[in-house]
């Protein structure tokens, strides 16, 4: 865990896990402005409930600093010699990394920091990488240059249907009227009082989520 890596002015780190000392939630929100993909998937809370929830093998946590700055987060886990994106398998529509990658120097330290601390190493498989970021094409660039071979597998046939609100204001309002969605409104207003409420900030979502957390598994 202890690994750093020198490529010219990148310093690359293997940190302890979500909660090392030398970087928190803010630093590492604070880059996601700056990324390719900047989705919830991609926050640090979220990413640190996966790897709670779901995470199997070895996490593998990469900060890359430049001039004793981080840049660039690589949020890694691996398992049976592979090293994947934490999220990926279940929940997440998107991953990329955290941070600007698109210094050469920097994401090739990342991959190489990457494949030297795993043991028996077999290669990358980076998930749901969305074309809308250059992730794809920067990282067949620098597997050029590192002698790996990259493959894309699901080419541009697996987008994750979203919804502008605002963009498509008079879309959004034809999905919410929907008849199954008005018909489970009914359902609800004939079984007792019906009130929606909505909920922006932490403070108030949280006193809510585990009944929030019990219906979505009991729905399940």
């Amino acid at each position: 865990r202890g690994l750093r890596m020198l490529t010219t002015a990148v310093t690359v780190r293997v940190l302890e896990g979500f909660d090392d000392r030398s970087v928190g939630p803010e630093s590492w929100e604070a880059l996601l402005g700056a990324t390719n993909t900047d989705i919830v998937y991609l926050t640090w809370h979220w990413q640190r409930a996966w790897w709670e929830a779901f995470g199997e093998g070895d996490l593998l946590l990469i900060a890359a600093e430049r001039n004793g700055e981080v840049v660039a987060f690589a949020p890694f886990f691996t398992r049976w010699g592979m090293v994947f994106f934490v999220g990926s398998e279940r929940q997440a529509d998107y991953l990329d990394f955290v941070g600007d990658v698109g210094d050469p120097e920097v994401l090739e330290a990342i991959l190489e920091t990457a494949r030297a601390g795993v043991s028996g190493f077999q290669g990358f498989e980076l998930d749901v990488i969305p074309d809308s970021s250059s992730t794809g094409k920067q990282l067949q660039e620098a597997g050029r240059r590192l002698g790996l071979a990259c493959y894309d597998e699901w080419g541009e046939g697996a987008a994750a249907p979203a919804l502008d609100l605002v963009g498509c204001a008079e879309v959004a309002r034809a999905a919410a009227n929907r008849k199954s969605v008005l018909k489970d409104e009914r359902f609800f207003r004939r079984e007792g009082p019906f009130e929606v409420r909505h909920f922006r900030d932490g403070e108030a979502i949280h006193p809510h989520l585990e009944e929030f957390f019990e219906q979505h598994i009991e729905r399940r």
